[in-house]
């Protein structure tokens, strides 16, 4: 089945991957936004192979002798790990609903060697596979000169904000859908 954007746009329903098209994802999104899709179709359509870098300069503060993870002065387990699901975050933002967000649900890391205060670090993620709400992307973490500081998964579920939200008895926060 094939849905059409405009006059001369056509989408197919599923096998593409619009990361690297940003005509296709914004294709993507009118087409299912008003179809009524399925999250998995919706997803398969607009975010399979959609990656992202984050990069960091490593300060004291990353340390994990300041986050609490360690006694030596490099960067902290933890801090990658959240610089990781930043990563993933960037991966699929503007790709949801503006209703929905990605909350984290399962981290595998493997820190492979330390990165000290002054270096930078880049955080890559790539989302590899969809299962109905479950994203899974790889990630990895690299020093400036290509040495591999990290590897591993991280998934993610895509859900409701505000009906996620009302189940923690939190309110509403700021987020593309609190947005005027």
């Amino acid at each position: 089945m094939v849905a059409r954007c405009g006059a001369s746009e056509r989408l197919p329903r599923h096998g593409i991957h619009p990361g690297r098209r940003p005509d296709v994802v914004e294709c993507a999104r009118r087409v299912l936004g008003k179809s009524g899709a399925s999250v998995a179709e919706q997803v398969r359509a607009g975010m399979v192979g959609n990656s992202a870098e984050v990069s960091h300069l490593v300060g004291d503060e990353d340390t994990a002798v300041v986050v609490g993870s360690g006694d030596v002065p490099v960067l902290a387990t933890p801090r990658l790990v959240a610089l990781a699901e930043a990563a993933t975050v960037a991966a699929v933002a503007g790709t949801l609903r503006p209703e929905q967000t990605t909350v984290g649900t399962r981290v595998e890391l493997e820190h492979l060697v330390p990165t000290p205060v002054g270096t930078r670090v880049g955080v890559r993620a790539v989302l590899v596979s969809v299962d109905e709400r479950l994203l899974r992307f790889e990630v990895s973490a690299e020093h400036p000169d290509g040495r591999q500081v990290a590897r591993g998964h991280v998934t993610r579920v895509v859900v409701d904000r505000a009906r996620f939200l009302a189940r923690t008895g939190g309110q509403e926060g700021p987020g593309p859908s609190s947005r005027t």
